[in-house]
């Protein structure tokens, strides 16, 4: 039985919606504010919240934040009776599955959870097919059979429908731009663009120009305005390969791009908001790094306290032709 969360502090609203969605099959729970809707999603994991834009603690963006961050395989549907164009975008936006406003239309409300549940059901499918793979030794672009590699598959498939940022460490040569194009993949941005860039394979002048673009005049040879990967990449992954290669300054950069969301060309005064999950990647211990003065502390434990995965990439697979 699918199980779906009610958070509306109209309880008329919330136990009449209740008796009908429990006729439709579902086992249905309820909640009237953000900390309770909360503390009932971390406590049931519901395969649906139905979620009131306006609660007495806060809004319905709030919970669908935390919701799509920390569990982001519940499907969120966001309910009011306060609509506009503006929180409907806001809501879509940040993964709402659908938008009804009240009082609900309770056949097309019946439409939305018959096509959540089919959706959820070929996800499944899906899962059950790559875990197939998997015991074949296949995963995305993976390829390998041995205890490390089912290992390595373990890791990636738990991180990659998430935003978390990672950190990827291995020798050179052993496929950490794969892993990296793997997660990206198997994401819910795996139909956005992929953008690797190889942070010791360009003058270090030249680097933050490339990440973050330039505007025309800000240098010699700026002849034109140009995107850097942040925008190129427009909800998709950037890969900064070899990040430990970064000048120091320009880590500094990042740490600042990376808390507050945005960034500005260089030679530019507009604030640019970003969009791009981030991974990064070194063939350096991270804590040797560290110590050598080649990796800020502050970045990478600023970004583990945010949730940077570590992963040690292996020798033993290889790109899929």
């Amino acid at each position: 039985m699918k199980r779906v969360l009610i958070v509306d502090d109209d309880r008329a609203t919330s136990a009449g919606m209740a008796d009908v969605v429990e006729e439709w099959g579902y086992e249905v729970e309820s909640a009237d504010t953000v900390k309770a809707g909360w503390a009932a999603v971390s406590k049931l994991v519901p395969d649906v919240a139905i979620v009131d834009l306006k609660l007495p603690d806060g809004t319905g963006l709030d919970l669908l934040h935390k919701i799509k961050e920390t569990y982001p395989d519940v499907s969120v549907i966001i309910l009011t009776g306060h609509a506009t164009v503006d929180s409907a975008v806001k809501a879509l936006k940040v993964g709402a599955e659908d938008y009804v406003t009240k009082p609900v239309d309770l056949p097309r409300l019946q439409v939305i959870l018959q096509s959540i549940e089919d959706k959820q059901m070929m996800k499944q499918e899906i899962l059950e097919l790559r875990r197939q793979l998997q015991k074949m030794g296949a995963l995305g672009h993976l390829v390998g059979k041995s205890p490390r590699m089912q290992r390595l598959f373990e890791e990636v498939e738990m991180v990659a429908n998430t935003d978390a940022g990672i950190f990827i460490v291995g020798e050179s040569g052993s496929g950490k731009e794969v892993v990296a194009n793997t997660i990206h993949s198997l994401s819910r941005r795996k139909n956005k663009p992929f953008i690797a860039f190889n942070c010791g394979a360009i003058s270090p002048t030249l680097i933050e120009s490339e990440i973050f673009g330039h505007e025309k005049g800000a240098f010699t040879n700026a002849i034109k305005r140009r995107e850097g990967y942040f925008e190129l990449a427009k909800g998709g992954t950037v890969f900064l390969d070899e990040i430990t290669e970064m000048p120091i300054e320009l880590q500094v950069k990042l740490l600042r791009v990376l808390e507050e969301g945005k960034f500005r060309r260089v030679g530019g005064n507009e604030e640019i908001n970003i969009d791009a999950r981030i991974i990064a990647a070194s063939n350096r211990d991270p804590q040797k790094a560290i110590a050598d003065g080649k990796l800020r502390e502050d970045l990478y434990y600023r970004r583990c306290a945010s949730a940077w995965r570590t992963f040690r990439s292996s020798r033993t697979f290889s790109c899929r032709s």
